[in-house]
């Protein structure tokens, strides 16, 4: 059975339903469903994170600054005979509270963090994309279905008959954006 006609029988099956009357059509409500094959293979937030995040993309702060940071130091010096500690000139290096708790004296290369300032509105766009993407169709409602077998319970016992057309929208568009890869689905009213 192709995925064209098992879209016809649960569109045919989904205009079944009773409609309020009082509540616009959605466009396209009593079109067959078109079916969209994913561009890409959905993935849960926080692995979509761990392959694109900051930290994926080594653009923390700690790691961009760490080939210039320098640990403040003290010695013995033998010729004193005493415990001497290094001090910095403050315009050669800037005081820097490190994610330990240290402090560290780091250079500041300006076009080092030029670039940095870069690739992190770089990251920032590809973030923002996300969260478009996330926000937008079925997403909206569902969030991402990454799962291959579906199970979408539906409790429409309390249901307000004005609301029926809503869910027959959002399962619709669930199906025809999200769906179409999966091994099996089932919707449960």
């Amino acid at each position: 059975m192709s995925v064209t006609v098992v879209g016809q029988q649960i569109s045919t099956e989904l205009d079944s339903f009773s409609l309020s009357p009082s509540l616009p059509r959605p466009p396209n409500h009593n079109a067959p469903l078109s079916i969209k094959p994913p561009g890409v293979q959905p993935s849960s937030s926080a692995d979509w994170l761990r392959n694109h995040g900051l930290k994926a993309k080594r653009l923390g702060l700690y790691q961009v600054l760490s080939p210039n940071a320098y640990s403040l130091l003290e010695g013995f010096v033998p010729i004193l005979n005493k415990t001497v500690s290094s001090t910095v000139h403050e315009k050669a290096m800037v005081q820097f509270e490190w994610h330990d708790g240290t402090v560290k004296n780091v250079h500041v290369d300006l076009p080092l963090i030029y670039h940095y300032q870069k690739q992190l509105m770089s990251a920032v766009a590809v973030l923002e994309r996300r969260v478009r993407w996330l926000s937008s169709g079925s997403r909206q409602i569902w969030g991402t279905v990454c799962e291959q077998r579906v199970v979408i319970v539906v409790d429409m016992s309390m249901m307000i008959p004005g609301f029926s057309l809503h869910i027959q929208h959002s399962l619709r568009v669930l199906l025809e954006e999200q769906l179409a890869n999966k091994h099996s689905f089932n919707i449960i009213a």
